[in-house]
């Protein structure tokens, strides 16, 4: 609860003293997971496109810079492999066997970045800032089977973004990679931290 006081706060404190620009955004998404169990880091899993919509204000603070904050419904997905036991028999009887199965994560957020923004010159722009992002709801699918596993990840993911983007008058081509900060596991689940990062390429219009 403190940090969605904290966020509104910045939107007060910043949207008063200025003339904000509000406006839409929509974008693809590929998601890459990392996992690192016993101190060795692993990344797995292919990406799979995904999507994200919202909607965003931006309050310019001084020359050539802006604070953008956003809130937007973020879908992430991720596939992999996994072993399923089993059991072969041979001539000497049954024997154990793994075989591999193709797996997805789908994971749903509200997603609220908040980005200091920096055009050097006309037309392009950098940006970068932290990402907070609430879990909605999240599905693991194998063998044709759907199953919730809301209950093993964390409420909330904290990432870091850099990104570029390309100004039209009323119109942003950009680019952002956010670097997973926080262990998507729920606090029960021991062993192994497991974070994602993800490449958005976005379309932006405003509406004022």
């Amino acid at each position: 609860m403190k940090i969605f006081t904290f966020i509104a706060c910045i939107i007060l404190a910043v949207a008063c003293p200025a003339q904000p620009k509000y406006g839409m955004r929509l974008g693809a998404i590929w998601t890459y997971g990392n996992q690192n169990a016993s101190g060795e880091l692993v990344t797995y899993g292919s990406s799979i496109t995904s999507y994200s919509v919202g909607l965003f204000t931006d309050v310019e603070l001084g020359y050539r810079t802006s604070l953008n904050i956003g809130a937007s419904y973020e879908e992430r997905q991720v596939a992999y492999d996994v072993n399923v036991p089993g059991v072969v028999f041979g001539i000497f009887g049954p024997m154990p066997s793994f075989s591999q199965v193709n797996a997805k994560d789908r994971f749903q957020y509200l997603a609220v970045p908040v980005f200091l923004e920096y055009s050097p010159v006309d037309r392009l722009g950098f940006s970068s800032g932290p990402q907070l992002g609430v879990l909605l709801d999240v599905n693991s699918e194998t063998i044709g089977r759907s199953f919730n596993t809301r209950e093993f990840a964390s409420d909330i993911d904290v990432s870091w973004g850099v990104g570029v983007e390309f100004q039209g008058e009323r119109s942003t081509l950009g680019v952002r990679y956010n670097y997973g900060l926080a262990d998507l596991n729920s606090p029960g689940v021991e062993g192994s931290k497991y974070h994602t990062n993800t490449l958005h390429v976005f379309l932006a219009a405003t509406f004022n």
